[in-house]
C-alpha cells in the first residue's frame, strides 16, 4: 500500500490537480492533513476532489476549516484572510451535494466534519518498524490541540521556547502521546 499525504491546500484547485497528476500511479491511498480552505479561489472544487479520493477515516482539520466554520475565532487574522473565509463560507452555503437521492449544501457536511475531534495528531505504525505522525500544526502544552488551531503559531524548527528548540518539545510530546496509548 502506497500512501500519500496532501496538507494546506487552502482552495487552490490548480496545485491540487498538479500534486494529483504527479502522483497518479504511484500513490494508492491519500491522507488529507487539513486546510482545504482558505487563500485560494477554488474552495468547492478543492473539495469536490478530495471528498472522492480520501477517506473521512484519513482525513483532519487544520485552522482554516475550523475558522470557515465558526467553530475557532477569526478574531486574530488579518483582514484579508477573514474576508477570503467570509468568501468561502458564502460559496459552501450556497453550493449543493447530491448524496444518495439527497441534495444538502457542502455547508452542512462541512459543519458535520470539521471539529475538534478531527485535530488530533495520529500516529501510524508502518511494518511494525516505524512511527509516522500525521499532524496538521503543533501540539498545545494546555489541551494537546493543535497549537495552529488554539493560538495560531505554527512549528519551526528554528524556535526556541523556554531555552529548549520548539521542534525537540514537541518531539517529546509526541512520544509521550504514544507512550500513553493517545496515538
Amino acid at each position: 500500500m502506497r500512501w500519500g499525504i496532501i496538507a494546506d491546500v487552502h482552495a487552490n484547485v490548480e496545485a491540487l490537480r498538479a500534486v494529483l497528476e504527479d502522483a497518479r500511479g504511484r500513490v494508492d491511498r491519500w491522507w488529507f492533513l487539513g486546510d482545504a480552505v482558505g487563500r485560494g479561489p477554488s474552495p468547492v472544487d478543492v473539495l469536490k476532489i478530495l471528498r472522492e479520493i480520501v477517506s473521512l477515516r484519513h482525513w483532519q482539520v487544520g485552522n482554516h476549516d475550523l475558522y470557515v466554520v465558526g467553530r475557532l475565532s477569526q478574531n486574530r487574522l488579518n483582514p484579508r484572510d477573514r474576508m477570503t473565509l467570509e468568501d468561502h463560507e458564502h460559496w459552501l452555503r450556497r453550493e449543493r451535494l447530491r448524496a444518495k437521492e439527497r441534495t444538502w449544501s457542502w455547508w452542512r457536511w462541512c459543519r458535520q466534519v470539521w471539529h475538534s475531534g478531527r485535530v488530533r495528531p495520529q500516529c501510524l505504525e508502518v511494518r511494525g518498524r516505524v512511527d509516522v505522525w500525521l499532524v496538521h500544526a503543533v501540539l498545545d502544552e494546555t489541551n494537546e490541540r493543535c497549537a495552529g488551531v488554539g493560538n495560531s503559531t505554527y512549528l519551526m524548527p528554528w524556535d526556541i521556547v523556554d531555552g529548549e528548540p520548539h521542534a525537540r518539545i514537541q518531539w517529546s510530546r509526541l512520544l509521550e502521546r504514544r507512550r500513553d496509548g493517545r496515538g
